[in-house]
């Protein structure tokens, strides 16, 4: 990761951490972009610059995190957000800050259904309750080769891409708010307790298992847009590995969201 150069814009904050990944995958895609800078802020620091007046010189957000940490070695993912985060997300919203969330990003802060409302769905780790309703805890399966297929091949977040592309990446059974999305494009994995792992049993122990484990069928759905507040927002289900960040046809649809983001939205900044 190089130098940031505060010429350029537009200018795009990464927040990362909690969950692992690769940090130079991830960023090696954000650079490939022309015209574009992007940083990346990690947790615990990133929860005390996500609020409108440290952003005022930032244009977009992506969302990579799941905070919580190493399940198998501490207290897991079931964190709550701090009231300062809460209340700077609430604002970011408020004042339409342009947020692109991916992969893992759903499964973070489980315990705060106002994330849940944003992102257009949830995958949670464990069975609990959402948007009034009893939910199973949902489901992941690594290593998928999965075909990305638009509903509508001219969708801006589709400029440049086919129709459909493949990717080898890990699939979601998670609950998704099909009534408050708008869907861009689905996957042909077959979204089932079948299928898919138990995230409790991963959880507890039991990975790559889906022992006892039953729960209603998932959407297909795995990329949608969406309005969060003021903001747009746009979510982009694949995402685990290295692999990924280097696919052309990823890196133009990540690229595609944040255009799409921030011309959708009515944040301006400080820049403009």
């Amino acid at each position: 990761m190089g130098f940031l150069d505060y010429r350029v814009r537009p200018r795009v904050l990464v927040v990362g951490n909690g969950h692992t990944y690769d940090r130079t995958a991830l960023m090696a895609m954000f650079e490939s972009f022309d015209g574009m800078e992007c940083f990346l802020v990690e947790h615990p620091l990133a929860e005390k610059v996500l609020n409108p007046a440290t952003l005022s010189d930032v244009d977009a957000l992506v969302f990579y995190d799941m905070p919580g940490g190493d399940p198998w070695s501490g207290p897991g993912y079931q964190v709550d957000p701090s009231p300062a985060l809460r209340d700077g997300f609430a604002a970011l919203l408020r004042a339409g800050m342009p947020i692109v969330a991916l992969h893992h990003a759903i499964a973070a802060w489980t315990t705060w259904p106002d994330w849940a409302e944003a992102l257009g769905g949830a995958l949670y780790h464990f069975p609990g309750t959402l948007r009034g309703r009893a939910v199973m805890d949902g489901g992941t399966r690594a290593e998928m080769d999965m075909t990305i297929t638009a509903t509508d091949p001219a969708h801006p977040l589709f400029r440049g891409l086919p129709p459909a592309f493949t990717l080898r990446d890990e699939a979601y059974l998670m609950e998704v708010f099909t009534d408050s999305v708008d869907v861009v494009a689905r996957t042909d994995v077959e979204l089932t307790c079948r299928n898919l792992y138990s995230m409790a049993l991963a959880m507890t122990g039991e990975r790559r298992s889906n022992r006892g484990w039953v729960r209603p069928d998932g959407d297909s759905a795995v990329v949608w847009t969406r309005r969060a507040g003021n903001s747009a927002l746009a979510y982009i289900q694949p995402g685990h590995y290295g692999e990924t960040f280097a696919d052309p046809n990823y890196r133009r649809l990540v690229r595609n969201a944040l255009d799409w983001t921030m011309a959708e939205s009515p944040w301006r900044g400080a820049g403009a």
